[in-house]
């Protein structure tokens, strides 16, 4: 197909361009299982197993297109016919997976830990996004340095009582009837309401809408819509603590793949 090329035409026109070898090759890959981590042990198992297997389909001689003498002598067949035609199986990421999957945010063992025994926790919330709501910041680290030198008390306890402030947010939104989240890290404590697959909606073709549901959430925790269109903003308060000027959706936290 064309494609745009370096510089303009002398009209103006940008330049288009062809492949030299506009050639496809169409590939087809076989996987097998489903395995959370590539250090999963069943998984390195299957991968040996795997590797050691001799199927009929790609021993046999019979085969005589282009395609299976090639394969045959990509893999040495011709040349080392005691070694398995396998061996070089290997492990990917599931290819039907979105590449968003991938840069979602993970978390270490300490910031785990902090969230351990919270009932509501943000992890535990199964949808891919949520929308965060309130932002309590210590205005400071907190680390497992600062915990065992203790030589920050000032910025300790103003995380702490971050912390107290978001759970008891969570509980008086959920009382209100609100699908609502805490999560903990080393700078603030967040509070989310919600559990989206994602983010916009629309019909084929046309343009995507904000999903109904953040705006529902949106509306019913951000600043008031009609003081809003006219420059006045008013944030809403729940159980007297200040939320967010602007709900926005988030990224659901996950854990490390060894740890699900």
């Amino acid at each position: 197909g064309e494609q745009r090329g370096l510089g303009l035409n002398p009209d103006g026109s940008p330049k288009k361009m062809k492949y030299a070898n506009s050639t496809q090759v169409l590939e087809v890959a076989v996987m097998v299982g489903d395995f959370a981590s590539c250090n999963d042990s069943r998984a390195q198992k299957t991968l040996s197993k795997i590797k050691s297997l001799r199927p009929q389909a790609l021993l046999g001689d019979k085969g005589k297109s282009r395609a299976f003498s090639d394969f045959r002598r990509m893999i040495g067949l011709d040349k080392q016919a005691a070694k398995a035609p396998m061996r070089m199986a290997f492990m990917i990421p599931n290819p039907l997976l979105p590449s968003e999957y991938f840069s979602r945010p993970q978390l270490d063992s300490f910031v785990i830990e902090m969230n351990a025994d919270v009932d509501h926790s943000l992890l535990d919330c199964p949808g891919r996004y949520s929308v965060r709501v309130a932002t309590f910041t210590g205005a400071g680290s907190f680390g497992q340095g600062a915990m065992d030198a203790s030589n920050d008390d000032g910025a300790e306890s103003r995380l702490i009582k971050a912390a107290e402030n978001a759970h008891r947010l969570t509980e008086a939104l959920r009382k209100q009837g609100w699908q609502a989240w805490e999560f903990h890290d080393r700078e603030s404590s967040v509070v989310c309401v919600g559990s989206l697959s994602q983010v916009t909606v629309g019909n084929q073709g046309g343009p995507q809408q904000p999903h109904p549901e953040f705006i529902r959430i949106k509306n019913g925790l951000g600043p008031d819509p009609e003081k809003l269109a006219m420059g006045t903003i008013l944030p809403k308060r729940v159980d007297g603590i200040l939320l967010d000027v602007d709900p926005r959706p988030i990224d659901v936290p996950r854990l490390p793949l060894g740890r699900r």
